[in-house]
């Protein structure tokens, strides 16, 4: 999977959803609660190989998602 943030705000969450459905982008997103309170953790994925999850976070970079990173699931 390619983590793509943990985010208090919803409103925050929802404008990087609308981003990755705007680029074609499959993903997930999962509530948590954290000491600070809930928050909607987005992932793109997942993927079958670490390599496709590279290629999707480094093509997110290039549409200025910059805060990708890969890890497995």
């Amino acid at each position: 999977v390619v983590l793509l943030g943990a985010f208090s705000n919803m409103a925050n969450a929802k404008q990087r959803q609308a981003k990755l459905t705007a680029l074609g982008v499959k993903f997930y997103s999962e509530t948590v609660k954290a000491p600070t309170g809930e928050k909607l953790r987005v992932r793109a994925g997942p993927y079958a190989t670490r390599q496709e999850a590279e290629r999707v976070r480094d093509m997110l970079k290039g549409k200025g998602v910059q805060d990708g990173m890969v890890a497995e699931k």
